[in-house]
């Protein structure tokens, strides 16, 4: 099993001294995250969509092993929470034609459901069919309602992979692969972005993570970015997969 880890963002003022020398300037800061991490998920696309532009320039900032997943925005999740009209089909085109600008680096796409949308099986092979094949598409379920095995079967059938989370508000922490590739998010445990993880938390974690079977690679983020925690958690987690 190959592992990727790494941080959900990387442009983060705070960061600067934790993390980024003080000289460094910002449009630097990817290349040298790059050298520490061999992922980044992309935070920002959630807010706003990326241009062919922006895709480009992370790709020449880093080097040929580091990839990246990109986070789909909003505007198909929250908004119109995967309804299909003509608008939606029109815009995940264009997504996935400003997403070829990352080639070969782009690993995985993620899509993250608002908290407020519960299980809805139609609505979710619905959502899949439209997935295209060639890319790896991982779907993150923010209400508990979705943690059932008839939804793990939809994402089976479809070759959709399923995000496990470490988050607040009774979120279950369910260890599953559905597809070869395994996700993972860590947001934080009492409360969203603003916690540590210990060394024992994790060191329990890179078990259960090792435990999953049929699994080609492991994506793990963490986006619990207040206070830098997410680098140095990401720093020691690499170290276990590494020993």
């Amino acid at each position: 099993m190959r592992t990727y880890t790494g941080c959900s963002g990387y442009h983060y003022s705070d960061w600067k001294d934790q993390f980024y020398p003080e000289d460094l300037p910002k449009d630097r800061w990817l290349a040298y995250y790059a050298d520490h991490f061999n992922t980044v998920e992309i935070n920002n696309t959630f807010y706003k969509m990326p241009s062919e532009g922006d895709l480009k320039q992370w790709k020449e900032q880093t080097p040929a092993h580091f990839r990246f997943t990109i986070k789909a925005n909003r505007f198909f999740t929250h908004l119109k929470k995967m309804k299909q009209d003509d608008d939606f089909k029109q815009r995940l085109d264009d997504f996935r034609e400003i997403l070829k600008s990352l080639d070969n680096k782009l690993s995985c796409v993620l899509w993250q459901l608002p908290g407020n949308l519960h299980r809805n099986l139609s609505k979710l092979e619905s959502f899949c069919n439209l997935l295209d094949q060639g890319v790896n598409h991982v779907i993150e379920f923010r209400h508990a309602s979705w943690f059932d095995e008839e939804v793990y079967e939809v994402l089976e059938q479809e070759g959709v992979s399923f995000c496990m989370l470490s988050a607040p508000d009774e979120l279950p922490e369910e260890v599953r692969a559905i597809t070869s590739t395994a996700y993972i998010r860590f947001h934080g445990k009492d409360r969203w972005y603003d916690y540590h993880y210990s060394k024992k938390e994790l060191r329990d974690w890179k078990e259960r993570l090792e435990r999953l079977e049929d699994v080609d690679s492991l994506f793990t983020y963490f986006n619990n970015d207040q206070h830098a925690h997410a680098v140095e958690n990401a720093r020691y987690l690499k170290s276990l997969f590494q020993d």
